[in-house]
Protein backbone atom coordinates (compact mmCIF):
# COMPACT_ATOMS: atom_id res chain seq x y z
CA UNK A 1 0.00 0.00 0.00
CA UNK A 2 1.80 3.22 -0.85
CA UNK A 3 1.58 6.27 1.46
CA UNK A 4 -1.36 8.40 -0.09
CA UNK A 5 -3.03 5.10 -0.33
CA UNK A 6 -2.53 4.48 3.89
CA UNK A 7 -2.99 8.53 4.41
CA UNK A 8 -6.33 9.30 2.02
CA UNK A 9 -8.40 6.21 1.15
CA UNK A 10 -11.26 4.79 3.52
CA UNK A 11 -10.85 1.76 1.88
CA UNK A 12 -8.95 -1.57 3.03
CA UNK A 13 -6.87 -2.42 6.38
CA UNK A 14 -3.55 -1.38 8.28
CA UNK A 15 -1.66 -3.33 11.15
CA UNK A 16 -0.97 -1.81 14.34
CA UNK A 17 2.76 -0.36 13.37
CA UNK A 18 1.38 1.22 10.36
CA UNK A 19 -1.19 2.82 12.35
CA UNK A 20 1.44 4.17 15.05
CA UNK A 21 3.82 4.99 12.04
CA UNK A 22 0.93 7.49 10.29
CA UNK A 23 0.18 8.93 14.34
CA UNK A 24 3.96 9.47 14.45
CA UNK A 25 3.74 11.24 11.30
CA UNK A 26 0.76 13.25 12.19
CA UNK A 27 2.82 14.05 15.24
CA UNK A 28 5.82 15.18 13.85
CA UNK A 29 3.52 17.71 10.79
CA UNK A 30 1.51 18.95 14.09
CA UNK A 31 5.19 19.82 16.07
CA UNK A 32 6.02 21.12 12.59
CA UNK A 33 3.19 23.86 12.40
CA UNK A 34 3.80 24.72 15.55
CA UNK A 35 7.27 25.85 15.19
CA UNK A 36 6.13 27.03 12.12
CA UNK A 37 3.37 29.22 13.66
CA UNK A 38 6.18 30.61 16.11
CA UNK A 39 7.77 32.16 13.36
CA UNK A 40 5.04 33.57 11.68
CA UNK A 41 3.61 35.33 15.01
CA UNK A 42 4.17 38.66 13.22
CA UNK A 43 1.97 37.45 10.21
CA UNK A 44 -1.45 35.84 11.83
CA UNK A 45 -3.76 35.70 9.48
CA UNK A 46 -1.21 33.97 6.98
CA UNK A 47 -0.67 31.23 10.30
CA UNK A 48 -4.88 30.87 10.39
CA UNK A 49 -4.92 30.00 6.91
CA UNK A 50 -2.19 27.28 7.21
CA UNK A 51 -3.12 26.38 10.90
CA UNK A 52 -7.12 25.60 8.76
CA UNK A 53 -5.78 23.91 6.01
CA UNK A 54 -3.31 21.24 8.33
CA UNK A 55 -5.92 20.90 10.59
CA UNK A 56 -8.71 19.92 7.76
CA UNK A 57 -5.90 17.49 5.92
CA UNK A 58 -5.13 15.84 10.09
CA UNK A 59 -8.70 14.94 10.48
CA UNK A 60 -9.18 13.76 7.34
CA UNK A 61 -5.71 11.21 7.70
CA UNK A 62 -6.79 10.34 11.59
CA UNK A 63 -9.92 9.10 10.05
CA UNK A 64 -8.82 7.16 7.11
CA UNK A 65 -6.43 5.33 9.46
CA UNK A 66 -8.63 5.33 12.06
CA UNK A 67 -11.12 3.34 9.92
CA UNK A 68 -8.59 0.88 8.22
CA UNK A 69 -7.46 0.14 11.61
CA UNK A 70 -11.04 -0.92 12.71
CA UNK A 71 -11.14 -2.86 9.39
CA UNK A 72 -8.26 -5.00 10.11
CA UNK A 73 -9.70 -5.77 13.35
CA UNK A 74 -13.42 -6.87 11.93
CA UNK A 75 -14.99 -3.19 13.51
CA UNK A 76 -17.33 -1.54 11.40
CA UNK A 77 -16.14 1.82 11.05
CA UNK A 78 -19.07 3.40 12.68
CA UNK A 79 -17.21 2.90 16.36
CA UNK A 80 -15.31 5.99 15.09
CA UNK A 81 -18.97 7.45 15.71
CA UNK A 82 -19.49 6.17 19.39
CA UNK A 83 -15.98 7.65 19.77
CA UNK A 84 -16.41 11.16 19.25
CA UNK A 85 -20.21 11.45 19.93
CA UNK A 86 -20.17 10.28 23.23
CA UNK A 87 -16.43 10.84 25.04
CA UNK A 88 -15.26 8.59 28.20
CA UNK A 89 -16.70 10.68 30.70
CA UNK A 90 -20.26 11.08 29.02
CA UNK A 91 -20.43 7.12 28.64
CA UNK A 92 -19.83 6.91 32.07
CA UNK A 93 -22.59 9.73 33.36
CA UNK A 94 -24.62 7.60 31.04
CA UNK A 95 -24.00 4.31 31.99
CA UNK A 96 -24.21 5.13 35.42
CA UNK A 97 -27.36 6.98 35.12
CA UNK A 98 -29.06 3.72 33.48
CA UNK A 99 -27.44 1.42 36.01
CA UNK A 100 -27.75 2.62 39.40
CA UNK A 101 -30.31 1.96 41.06
CA UNK A 102 -32.95 4.88 42.57
CA UNK A 103 -33.09 5.47 45.90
Amino acid sequence: MNPSTMLFSFTGRINRARYWLAVLAVGVVVMLVVVLGIALRPYPATMIVIGVAVVLALAWVSLAVSVKRLHDRDKSAWWLLLFYVCPRRSCRRLLDWVTVRPT
